[in-house]
Order: C-alpha cells, then structure tokens, then sequence
C-alpha cells in the first residue's frame, strides 16, 4: 500500500494519510457586523451561518416593531449593509416550541423549504418527488434529511 504525502498550506508535510488545511481569514474589526448589531440593541443570540455569500445572524432585541425598524435602518445607513429580517419569533417561546438551530444547513433547507411549498399541510401542496427535484438531491435523502429534522424538532429535550 502506498500512501501519498500530504500538506498543509505553508507546504509543511502532515501525516501520511492525513489531509490538514488552515484558513486564515483577516478582516478590518471596523467593518464587523456584531459590534455593529450590538450598538443598535441586537443581541447575538446563536451561531451565524453562512450560505451563498451572505452572513444570518440570529438575534434578540426588545422594542415595538416600529423602534425596531429605525435600528434596521440605521444598521442599514451606517454599514451600507443589505439588511433583511428573515424570520420573527416572539420572545414568548417557550422551550416546547420547535427551535431550528438544532439542525445541520442542509436539514433547515430541507424542513424550510417543505414548510414553504405546504408539505405539512394537509392535503399536501408538494410531494417528495417534486421536493426532491427541487432541491437536487434523491427523494431517499430528501427524506432522510427531513426525517432528522422531524426528530430533533420534535424531541427537544
């Protein structure tokens, strides 16, 4: 058996049979999003997930919709951010409620978009078939995928 040596980025050799990266990310800390949330009363509430080019940031804040709306939009004005709300929960949950950051990127999508297309609803308003074709992937790990979504949704605990 032969095995191809590998390497990290600075060319350094690693363990046989070991593939290792490094990745370095360097920013300007005055173009953060989270110092800048934070100043306008979000609060970073869970781990920001990046998909497609663009930063989700969950985050708690208290206020009427309208105080909520001006810090948006000074959020907006100050970073020259494209800043859209994707989804409001109110702060009345309680731990009974599904909480979708249980679940891997793929398995939100998933359960996402099934709940966009009137999966759950009865009678249905997709099948899995035409759920598969949408999301490219087979109808056996479609299904799997919400089917672990389904269970962590609903097992909380």
């Amino acid at each position: 058996m032969e095995f191809e040596r590998c390497h990290d980025f600075t060319g350094r050799a690693t363990n046989y049979g070991n593939a290792s990266c490094e990745l370095f990310v360097e920013y300007d800390h005055r173009n953060t999003m989270s110092d800048a949330l934070l100043s306008h009363g979000f609060i970073h509430d869970a781990p920001v997930r990046v998909r497609d080019g663009r930063e989700y940031w969950p985050v708690v804040i208290t206020g009427d919709r309208e105080d909520i709306n001006a810090r948006l939009d000074s959020l907006r004005e100050e970073k020259d951010a494209d800043v859209s709300v994707r989804r409001v929960v109110s702060s009345n949950r309680s731990h009974s409620q599904p909480n979708q950051e249980t679940l891997s990127e793929r398995q939100r999508e998933v359960f996402e978009l099934a709940c966009t297309h009137d999966y759950y609803a009865w009678p249905r308003g997709i099948t899995t078939k035409e759920l598969a074709k949408k999301t490219d992937i087979s109808k056996t790990t479609l299904l799997e995928h919400l089917r672990k979504a389904e269970a962590k949704l609903l097992n909380q605990e």
